[in-house]
């Protein structure tokens, strides 16, 4: 069911915004797996570096007496990197530029939400079960309410 006030509306553009990347599988809000399915298992099968889950929500959303406000939605990104192999990870790093220039095209956006700024963090340093963890933060603005 699509979202029809706009905290949801803006949280379905961001992972709309992210399916458009070539090996990206996007996910929003709650993700519950069967008992006999983990993320992980699911994440190894991917091809390293160039493809990925990834997971969107809102993770604050403001509301404030005046015409505009702003919202941060977040995304994790899980991304194959075989912790027991050598990379330059330039594979992994365009992947990821992809992403970040497609969650920052206005283009991408409905009922006026502009985004502002994405931010990019690895999110674990640590290669436990050769999953590279990205959190993906990025901050719009946007009216009060639907136009």
């Amino acid at each position: 069911m699509a979202a029809t006030r706009l905290l949801g509306i803006v949280v379905e553009d961001v992972a709309a915004s992210i399916a458009t990347v070539a090996g990206s599988t996007t996910y929003t809000g709650k993700i519950r797996y069967p008992d006999n399915q983990v993320l992980q298992d699911q994440i190894r099968l991917l091809t390293p570096e160039t493809q990925a889950y990834t997971i969107t929500w809102l993770h604050i959303g403001t509301r404030a007496p005046v015409s505009v406000t702003t919202t941060l939605v977040r995304t994790l990104i899980f991304i194959k990197l075989p912790k027991d192999t050598s990379s330059t990870c330039e594979k992994m790093y365009d992947f990821l530029d992809k992403i970040v220039t497609a969650v920052t095209q206005d283009a991408n956006y409905r009922n006026a939400v502009i985004p502002l700024e994405a931010t990019l963090v690895r999110e674990d340093d640590e290669l436990q079960d050769s999953v590279a963890i990205w959190r993906l933060d990025v901050d719009v603005q946007m009216p009060l309410s639907c136009p």
